[in-house]
């Protein structure tokens, strides 16, 4: 599976491609192609997999980690998968897969 992250912000970008697949490995979900498009900052992930939209929204983190001075460094993350779906509105998400996962990065 190819990544491609559109992400720059330097607070994402050391743990959002792993995340990511984790996710997408967990979900089972296989595809050639992902496109991290987006975070948005309450940390819902954009992603088109193969020219499907989904999205990973996350909550509850929780520092399991912290480095030599005490600042975090490793929470566990919260999270649900959707993948978009339309209808007759638009689209809309359905939850594909959820679960816990752990995020870490250097400060």
């Amino acid at each position: 599976m190819k990544i491609i992250n559109k992400v720059t912000d330097s607070s994402y970008i050391q743990w959002v491609e792993k995340f990511v697949q984790d996710v997408l490995d967990r979900a089972q979900i296989s595809c050639n192609e992902v496109v991290i498009e987006d975070i948005e900052p309450d940390k819902r992930i954009f992603l088109t997999l193969d020219g499907e939209e989904y999205d990973i929204r996350t909550w509850n983190y929780q520092v399991v980690k912290k480095d030599t001075l005490g600042i975090p460094c490793a929470e566990m993350v919260r999270y649900s998968l959707f993948v978009m779906v339309n209808d007759d509105t638009g689209s809309h998400g359905e939850e594909a897969d959820y679960g816990t996962i752990k995020i870490e990065w250097k400060n």
